[in-house]
């Protein structure tokens, strides 16, 4: 549609000078709101709207209603208006005359436009005037919620419904952690951390209904969790208790004397090494010398027993001598 932008009776509106039909078709949205709501042209101006209430007031032009005005529960009331030139496009539909009077309840559709009296309701169809029971509310308007979380999910639904609370809750993937801090905005404005409530700790995310106005949209970044330390444990130097080593462990400095079983290379025992065995227990070469204490140690004793190896063999040769004397002497 091609046109220029013009006002009516202080309505603007889009004179059109050329028209192109496309293919395809949707539907026209009505929106349900209260009586106050369709009196806001500033917010709702263009906008379908439908209204509940009790009839007020009425006029009528040529035996025809032209206005009807109606009240509901907000406290504001709306004008319904109808051009005379305005029909039924069900033939089925009661005439507005048959129940349009003071304390009705009714429900209207309308364009919120405006005009020399005000701000109003411009209905396209009498059909779309009905008689409704009180009590009964109109369907709350939806708005889509759009998420967008990085490294994580969102549980919650796709919609919301004006006026009511909405809850949704974050979910970190495996290795990553929930943010501290998230982005919500609805009609195109940011809200404040005080607008919502969210846990950094559960994820469960609650946008009150006052705030819920518009579409919905929801962005989180969840951070990974950095790696942890090592457990400690395994061997560190300068931590072996004497006395706790088991024999062939090979640590230096921790052998208990007198704790080393025969065969695992230390004192005691015939020990097999370089194709020849010692009786006394001590390495003999191509052998690593597991303490050099019990090395020295060893050669010690060692020294020791040929000494006294020696001074049995003097003895029992001063004896033997001495018998041979002695026999020697008798022969005689």
């Amino acid at each position: 549609m091609t046109g220029s932008v013009s006002e009516y009776i202080g309505d603007k509106q889009l004179s059109a000078i050329t028209v192109t039909v496309l293919e395809g078709s949707k539907d026209v949205v009505i929106t349900d709101v209260t009586t106050k709501e369709a009196n806001d042209y500033e917010t709702n101006f263009g906008k379908l709207v439908r209204v509940e209430g009790e009839v007020i007031d009425y006029t009528l032009a040529g035996g025809i209603v032209e206005s009807i005005t109606v009240q509901d529960e907000s406290g504001e009331s709306c004008r319904v208006f109808i051009d005379g030139y305005i029909g039924y496009s069900d033939e089925t539909s009661r005439a507005l005359e048959d129940f349009v009077a003071e304390g009705a309840y009714i429900s209207a559709v309308g364009f919120v436009s405006h005009d020399a009296e005000g701000n109003r309701l411009r209905v396209r169809d009498r059909s779309e005037i009905l008689p409704a029971e009180p009590g009964e509310e109109p369907a709350p308007e939806t708005y889509e919620v759009t998420v967008a979380v990085a490294s994580g999910s969102f549980e919650g639904a796709e919609t919301a419904a004006e006026g009511q609370d909405y809850t949704g809750k974050i979910v970190a993937a495996d290795g990553y952690q929930l943010p501290e801090q998230i982005t919500v905005t609805v009609a195109g404005q940011e809200l404040n951390a005080g607008d919502y409530t969210y846990d950094a700790q559960t994820g469960e995310l609650t946008i009150p209904g006052e705030a819920v106005t518009g579409k919905i949209e929801i962005s989180a970044s969840c951070t990974e969790i950095s790696g942890e330390e090592p457990a400690p444990g395994g061997d560190q130097p300068g931590t072996d208790e004497p006395g706790t080593d088991q024999p062939g462990d090979d640590q230096p400095g921790t052998d208990v004397p007198g704790t080393d079983q025969p065969g695992s290379g230390q004192q005691g025992g015939n020990t097999q090494t370089g194709g020849s065995q010692t009786g006394n227990g001590a390495q003999q070469g191509g052998s690593a010398v597991k303490n050099p204490g019990s090395a020295a140690q060893t050669g010690d004793n060692a020294s020791v027993g040929i000494w006294i190896a020696v001074a049995v063999i003097a003895v029992l040769a001063a004896g033997a001598a001495v018998v041979v004397i002695v026999v020697r002497k008798r022969r005689r």
